[in-house]
């Protein structure tokens, strides 16, 4: 199973940061923050992340709680196997919108990154 890399997720955020005005976190596949546009966060559990990686859904946080701001956290697969959770931070029903853009973006630049491995 692919696995997600500080450094691809640092590098899927502050390509996303550059379009959506939010603050945007990914998680690995056990719900700790391996990249942020708060790089403060990094390291830290994510609970709502958790949460949605045990559920295989959509998780919606309307209060700071666990480690979590107010935001959506979807799970990102990779071959139908969750390998991490997008989180973006705001009030859920702005952020909502932006969650398949990402989650989708994200998919792709994981997904390109396995094809580059592959070809070396």
């Amino acid at each position: 199973m692919i696995k997600l890399t500080k450094q691809l997720a640092q590098n899927i955020v502050d390509k996303m940061m550059g379009v959506v005005p939010y603050n945007i976190n990914i998680m690995d596949e056990k719900g700790t923050i391996i990249g942020s546009g708060d790089r403060s966060r990094i390291g830290h559990l994510h609970h709502g992340a958790v949460a949605a990686i045990k559920e295989e859904r959509l998780i919606i946080i309307h209060k700071s709680q666990g480690g979590a701001k107010p935001g959506v956290n979807i799970p990102i697969y990779f071959t139908d196997n969750v390998i991490g959770v997008i989180g973006i931070s705001g009030r859920p029903e702005e952020v909502q919108a932006f969650a398949d853009i990402v989650k989708v973006t994200a998919q792709l630049l994981v997904e390109q990154n396995c094809k580059n491995l592959i070809l070396l």
